[in-house]
């Protein structure tokens, strides 16, 4: 039986209304009742530093350095919080435990931060609300997504696009369902990576500018492949956005 996406939306909506009245939320930081991550709490979240995501060293504004611009991959990175702490136990809530109804709450929290800092993100917003840029996401493997139930950067992008007011694309495709290990190191990462990831096509025009979305930057080697293959299909520049990213 085909199951409209509708209707699979409608399914998580009832699903989360379920989960907030038999398990309410709960501070992932101290465990008070109310929100996932309470006021208190958000002072605990360390502002990650902006880095250059070709050579990994850092960029003020997060922006490719101009040595660094040579071959196609990402134009720039904006990672939120430092992935520890706070900000890892509440990607760990969604990753492992499955509580995706916290995604909205911590993206508008994350959205509310780059506001406040708007100068130094200058060129990120420049990209986001430029008329012709669009939002899209690492997509996971279709049968690893299946049985998940979700995938992490799709709820992402879907409420950064809603505080963006900006449509969201389903432009890539992931053609394996290799898990990197948090062990590898980027260049075995980026060998096993290669050529996992293909353009889906759209039946719209393409647009020249996108943010690229997934919850955790690690190596970048996912991100950079994604943008590689956004670019060959004619994407003229892709900004990454994380929720938080490893030191």
């Amino acid at each position: 039986m085909n199951i409209s996406k509708s209707m699979i939306e409608l399914l998580q909506k009832v699903r989360n209304r379920m989960l907030d009245t038999f398990f309410p939320a709960f501070c992932v930081g101290c465990g008070r009742n109310g929100n996932y991550i309470c006021e208190r709490c958000t002072l605990f979240l360390s502002e990650a530093e902006p880095i250059c995501p070709r050579c990994y060293h850092q960029s003020i504004t997060g922006e490719v350095h101009l040595q660094c611009q040579k071959g196609n991959a990402l134009d720039g990175l904006v990672s939120i919080w430092e992935y520890e702490g706070v900000a890892k136990s509440l990607l760990y809530s969604i990753n492992e435990a499955g509580v995706t109804h916290v995604i909205p709450e911590i993206t508008e929290l994350a959205f509310q931060q780059l506001v406040e800092q708007k100068e130094r993100y200058t060129p990120f917003f420049k990209t986001l609300l430029s008329s012709d840029c669009a939002i899209t996401f690492v997509p996971r493997y279709f049968k690893e997504e299946k049985r998940r139930g979700f995938n992490q950067a799709l709820l992402i992008a879907k409420a950064m696009g809603r505080f963006s007011r900006k449509g969201i694309l389903s432009s890539l495709q992931k053609l394996n369902n290799i898990n990197l290990e948090n062990d590898w190191d980027r260049e075995k990462r980026k060998g096993i990576l290669k050529d996992s990831f293909s353009f889906r096509g759209l039946s719209g025009k393409l647009p020249t500018q996108v943010v690229l979305v997934d919850d955790l930057w690690r190596s970048g080697v996912t991100l950079n492949e994604c943008a590689l293959v956004l670019k060959r299909s004619g994407v003229e520049k892709v900004w990454g956005f994380t929720l938080a990213k490893v030191a």
